[in-house]
């Protein structure tokens, strides 16, 4: 898991520089997002921020921000899979086609945990069981995101046959590399409201790199955890023969 773990955070930052536009997708997402929690007094203290958590213009940014990330990990799958930025961009409707389905599934289990927070708050519970499993899904379905970027058959049920025998070293492999990084995220945002305002608005640059970075690597482990699986599964398969 070590070499995994280095790897993602490595391989993701070469796709930075290599992929600078895609790459700053997110990056503009997100700061379109700050301007509009800025101009509702989101980072003026901590009751601030918990009354503009659910405003409308925050959650309409955010949305695109999310939508955002989902659509780079077409590209983001690309680069790791082949390091090549010719076959990365390249045009190719057999990999649009078989991406179109997660891109939509994917959609449908995320969006929900968003949105009924807003509209139905009082569905405190159901929407936690909700992102579990939706986080459980996604987990299994690593596999499906790799191939489907990549224009290779698959789907949901193959994908989660060959992560479940791997499912808590995906689990944990998802945790540890995302905390890092979403413990900066969020410690910036802590800073950014404490601070004056010019150092509210350093921070919150420094954060949209960081969120930028942040979304490559959630774009990137789903990789990492099918490289592990399909690893596992030939020696499985292997053994059998």
């Amino acid at each position: 898991m070590l070499w995994s773990l280095r790897s993602v955070y490595v391989r993701c930052w070469r796709y930075a520089f290599a992929c600078p536009v895609l790459f700053s997708l997110p990056i503009v997402t997100e700061a379109m997002q700050h301007v509009a929690e800025y101009s509702q007094g989101f980072y003026a203290d901590l009751a601030s921020a918990k009354a503009n958590e659910h405003s409308m213009l925050r959650m309409a940014f955010g949305t695109m921000k999310i939508l955002s990330v989902l659509i780079a990990r077409y590209w983001v799958i690309r680069w790791l899979e082949w390091g090549d930025g010719k076959r990365t961009f390249g045009f190719d409707g057999r990999s649009i086609a078989t991406f179109t389905p997660w891109l939509i599934f994917e959609a449908a289990i995320t969006f929900p945990t968003i949105w009924l927070p807003v509209f139905a708050p009082s569905l405190g519970r159901p929407v936690m069981i909700l992102s579990i499993i939706s986080f459980v899904l996604c987990v299994l379905f690593s596999d499906w995101s790799r191939a489907a970027s990549i224009g290779q058959s698959g789907g949901p049920v193959r994908s989660a046959r060959k992560v479940a025998p791997i499912f808590l070293w995906a689990l944990a492999f998802n945790l540890i590399a995302l905390l890092p990084i979403m413990t900066l995220h969020y410690a910036l945002m802590m800073v950014a409201m404490n601070g004056h305002h010019v150092i509210r608005w350093i921070v919150l640059a420094a954060d949209t790199i960081v969120v930028g970075y942040l979304s490559a690597i959630v774009c990137g482990v789903p990789w990492f955890v099918s490289e592990h699986a399909l690893a596992r599964f030939d020696v499985r398969h292997a053994k059998l023969q």
